[in-house]
């Protein structure tokens, strides 16, 4: 029976009381979709193609007949919304079946240069496994044709990864990378993996596990890392970044499992990879925890991201009584790395982020958290860098009025105009059958005007 965790990780963040405040957005916002069980169910992405039309995946929800543990139905989908006059044009693409083909699709989709498009499912794929899948998208006269290009399939005898989270990466040369959030050769509790696939003839692909996590305390005398759950940055010399939400060499009262790392893995010229931590978060009292989301590069090699927890203000959330953070990591030569908090969240401005940031072409930053803001139903804000080296947060709009979404959860993503799009993992205006399991809607993709 596959576990509901990640789900009921997010529901949770949607499920706190009401504040009683009047409503205030900084820049206007308008829903693009409410999702309703047909359409899909609880998006976990949000990418944009090359031509600027908006694609996401949803963990349940379609024509599909998967039946999850706590009642909801479908195995997922795959929308896109192509942009017409005065608005946008949403329609289902693939609805996932479940078993060979996959179900639970996670995390971002990525796009090549012929049009194809690539996902991961968090479960379905081998028999006797059902460990997730990676899977394609071919444009075809008339629609797309999905197919699966790998089924990890972690077993006794293999040390395959299992049920991936995120999406991908893909390097110049048209080679995959991912993580998945079990599996491997590592602690006892299946520390996660990174893997490479690679195309080869005829449509197959090669999978390599390029590192196995060994874990962090309490759970493995190594302290590397273990339970990946956000997508990889590739660099342009083909290093790889990421982060694990638990493991590394610091734990405490509010991480008892392991604070996180931020880690590297890079060739190492001999055809194989070599894993680095270049930071183990709670190195600090203020430092942040539990990144749930992976890091962005800017142009000069820095890496920012968020921690959902953590840091010096104390908002009383489900998850530890911390805010979360947003942080910057600065390389400092011989492989070493500065780590400084560039903002601490707060009840106002929003905490608890569950996804990570984009830039825009100024420099600024853009993200979301999963609650506070003036409904505690979560926030989009920007980071705007000042001239003494700080950073000024805005809140571009406060969630929970009306129907606008409850508790966005994917990255941000820009079109040329400066509109920003996200999705919300509750709320919309479906509020009943299996959108009412946890009494806040199948979730929305919305806009954020300029």
């Amino acid at each position: 029976m596959k576990s509901a965790k990640p789900v009921l990780l997010n529901a949770s963040l949607l499920l706190l009381v009401l504040s009683a405040v009047s409503a205030f957005a900084v820049r206007p916002e308008k829903v693009l979709l409410s999702f309703n069980t047909v359409n899909g169910q609880y998006p976990q992405g949000l990418s944009m193609d090359a031509s600027g039309n908006l694609w996401t995946v949803t963990s349940f929800g379609g024509t599909g007949t998967c039946s999850d543990p706590v009642g909801i139905s479908g195995c997922g989908t795959v929308v896109e919304f192509t942009p017409v006059s005065g608005g946008w044009k949403p329609r289902v693409v693939y609805s996932f079946r479940g078993g060979n083909d996959g179900n639970d699709p996670r995390g971002n989709l990525i796009f090549d240069g012929l049009g194809n498009i690539y996902g991961v499912t968090q479960y379905g794929g081998a028999p006797g496994c059902l460990c997730g899948t990676v899977f394609k998208l071919t444009p075809v006269s008339g629609g797309w044709k999905e197919s699966v290009i790998y089924r990890f399939n972690q077993t006794k005898s293999r040390n395959d990864g299992r049920s991936p989270m995120a999406g991908l990466v893909m390097d110049a040369a048209g080679n995959l990378y991912g993580t998945t959030q079990y599996g491997g050769n590592g602690c006892s509790q299946s520390c996660g993996t990174v893997y490479e696939l690679v195309p080869g003839v005829n449509g197959a692909w090669t999978e390599t596990v390029l590192y196995n996590f060994q874990g962090g305390a309490p759970f493995h005398s190594a302290n590397d890392g273990s339970y990946p759950l956000a997508a990889l940055a590739l660099d342009s010399l083909g290093n790889l970044y990421g982060t694990t939400y638990w493991g590394g060499s610091n734990s405490g009262p509010n991480c008892s499992n392991g604070c996180g790392v931020v880690f590297e893995v890079s060739p190492n010229g001999s055809g194989g990879w070599t894993e680095s931590v270049i930071h183990s978060f709670g190195s600090s009292s203020n430092d942040g925890f539990y990144p749930f989301s992976g890091v962005a590069l800017d142009a000069s090699g820095k890496l920012y991201g968020t921690t959902s927890s953590g840091g010096p203000a104390t908002c009383g959330q489900t998850f530890g009584p911390y805010c979360g953070t947003i942080f910057q990591l600065s390389p400092s030569g011989g492989g070493t790395w500065t780590e400084s908090q560039i903002h601490s969240l707060s009840n106002n401005g929003g905490f608890s982020p569950q996804a990570g940031l984009m830039f825009d072409a100024a420099g600024n930053l853009y993200g979301t958290t999963g609650i506070g803001g003036v409904y505690n139903l979560g926030t989009a804000f920007e980071l705007s860098p000042n001239s003494n080296g700080g950073w000024t947060e805005s809140v571009l709009h406060s969630f929970g009025n009306g129907h606008d979404g409850q508790g966005p959860n994917t990255a941000l993503v820009m079109d040329a105009s400066g509109n920003l799009f996200g999705a919300t993992f509750g709320g919309g205006t479906d509020v009943t059958g299996p959108c009412t399991e946890y009494g806040v809607g199948c979730g929305t993709v919305f806009e954020i005007l300029p």
